[in-house]
């Protein structure tokens, strides 16, 4: 569906239930060109890094900072789906968190 479809459908829907599923999934829709920046910005500091650490370590890093990521975004949208949180803040949070942690950690790179 386009998201004008789907503001169409949030508008007729007589469900809060239903409306909430439907504005989360559209506020998805628009992060999704996003995603693959935002990634980069957290996982790039490891694959840029000269330390004496073994690729293996830095990429195992970068892996583990993804897995929390994509489980800071399921609870994140678990929130808004089920109400404490507003769907566009459900959201974007993650996103907003990890690319501020991204710039961070690239801040903090020795090259």
């Amino acid at each position: 569906m386009r998201a004008g479809e789907v503001k169409k459908q949030i508008a007729s829907s007589e469900s809060e239930v239903e409306r909430r599923n439907l504005s989360v999934a559209l506020e998805k829709k628009y992060t999704t060109l996003l995603l693959p920046f935002i990634m980069a910005l957290f996982a790039a500091p490891f694959a840029l890094s000269l330390s004496r650490k073994g690729n293996v370590v830095t990429v195992g890093y970068s892996i583990g900072l993804w897995l929390l990521f994509t489980g800071t975004n399921s609870v994140f949208e678990q929130l808004g789906l089920n109400g404490p949180l507003s769907p566009t803040l459900a959201v974007w949070s993650p996103l907003v968190i990890f690319s501020m942690f991204g710039v961070y950690l690239l801040t903090k790179v020795r090259t």
